[in-house]
């Protein structure tokens, strides 16, 4: 277990230098139409009341992304078409979390879930338990 603390600090790192370098690298999506946006970067709110800001490909979220849902619940990590795909983290509306690896808006392969009753011990903690 303690072989994970390193890999998931430096995977955290690097989604946080691949998020601003990919942000910092794409133009801003123009135009009103979503589906005509490709390649570029933007915020956008839809009709049931879900955020979301990132990059945009082919008119799909793709790319590294912020999604506030309308339940409440937070994504921030790699969309591939509209759901969430590869490195992310995923804060429940309760305040439970999830950092790891997700396929098709599923948490999917290496991760970690902490629930939020577990929040006041220290991420090693909670890793040697």
């Amino acid at each position: 277990m303690r072989q994970l603390i390193p890999t998931f600090i430096s995977t955290l790192l690097g989604l946080a230098a691949w998020s601003a370098q990919a942000q910092t690298a794409l133009p801003a999506c123009t135009g009103e139409d979503i589906t005509q946006w490709n390649n570029c970067q933007a915020k956008a709110s839809f009709a049931d009341g879900s955020r979301y800001e990132g990059t945009y490909k082919n008119g799909k979220k793709n790319g590294i992304g912020k999604y506030l849902l309308s339940n409440g619940d937070i994504y921030a990590g790699q969309m591939v078409n509209d759901a969430a795909e590869g490195f992310g983290i995923h804060v429940l509306k309760n305040g439970d979390r999830y950092t790891g690896q997700f396929k098709a808006n599923n948490y999917n392969g290496q991760g970690i879930y902490i629930p939020v009753s577990y929040t006041h011990l220290t991420l090693p903690t909670i890793l040697l338990v």
